[in-house]
């Protein structure tokens, strides 16, 4: 999916003397690339908890999501480099080379056993997940803002390299798990994601509130800091939650919640940004995420209670 969603990239240029029918064969690419990532990242936990053993969740969550985000990082400096250098064609060739090469990778490998899961099963783990799921969603608007506007924030107010506030935001985060990625398994993934919600949401408001930019990058490193453990924390508690033999489908339906977050509140932030201007939806953002610490209390006094 992800490979030929570089192709359609290369598609939309050989139609661009007709922008709607261009405009229209790059949002499928990019629709197809969305469905591809998530299906890649929920295979790979799903791989990985596999492999980890239970004791082990809070630490492969986290750095499952720690090479995503080292990618992230240097994808940055390197699509704004290609698309410099070389035109929209070298993205549109990187994305298809770099998913034809992970695919020759991953494809001698032996396959994990699966246990195939009934509807009734899917509607347990719905029903275990959905409140960590929520608490995941709220938290990721940050990350869905930071992807989609802060570049464009950075450029508007001057701010330069652009591409630098999502660097410096995956390096932050990278930095957190690196050294901190086994809190969740020793302090409770409910309690990690309390705190490191208010990290995150301090990031965000930094953002807005910058008047200098390297403030403001500082502001981008400490939101992907504190971005860092709210997932493998809140993570943690679905998996917990879900049927011992249904722990990869959790972890599925978790993620979705991420994806429906984003699908709906990135579009209706956009719009406010047309009213508002791009600064203001970063302070809505973090305000949104620390909401989710209700439920992360409610989550943690759970375990107190049983």
């Amino acid at each position: 999916m992800a490979a030929l969603a570089g192709l359609l990239y290369l598609v939309s240029l050989k139609t661009i003397s007709n922008a709607l029918v261009s405009i229209a064969i790059l949002i499928v690419g990019r629709a197809l690339l969305g469905g591809a990532e998530s299906f890649i990242m929920t295979g790979a936990q799903s791989w990985c908890l596999a492999l980890a053993g239970p004791g082990n969740v809070g630490k492969m969550i986290a750095w499952i999501g720690t090479s995503m985000f080292v990618a992230l990082a240097f994808g940055s400096p390197l699509g704004s480099f290609l698309f410099k250098s070389y035109g929209f064609a070298s993205i549109g060739l990187a994305t298809s080379v770099g998913a034809v090469f992970t695919l020759v990778l991953i494809t001698p490998i032996p396959a994990v056993k699966v246990n195939p899961q009934s509807n009734r099963v899917v509607a347990t783990v719905l029903k275990a997940v959905w409140l960590p799921g929520m608490g995941m969603a709220f938290s990721s608007l940050g990350y869905g803002i930071v992807t989609a506007f802060a570049v464009l924030l950075f450029v508007q107010r001057g701010w330069q390299p652009a591409w630098l506030s999502f660097t410096a935001f995956a390096a932050g985060l990278i930095v957190a798990r690196a050294f901190l990625s086994p809190l969740p398994d020793r302090l409770g993934g409910a309690r990690t994601a309390m705190v490191f919600i208010v990290i995150h949401s301090a990031g965000m408001a930094l953002i807005y509130l910058s008047p200098v930019a390297w403030l403001a990058f500082s502001g981008a490193a400490l939101a992907g800091f504190g971005y860092a453990l709210v997932y493998p924390g809140f993570g943690m508690e679905a998996v917990a939650r879900a049927p011992t033999d249904a722990r990869g489908l959790a972890m599925g339906i978790y993620t979705a919640f991420i994806d429906v977050a984003l699908g709906i509140f990135a579009p209706v932030l956009g719009l406010l940004a047309n009213l508002t201007g791009l600064g203001p939806i970063f302070l809505v953002a973090a305000t949104l995420a620390l909401c989710a610490i209700p439920i992360a209390i409610r989550l943690h006094a759970s375990h107190k209670s049983q």
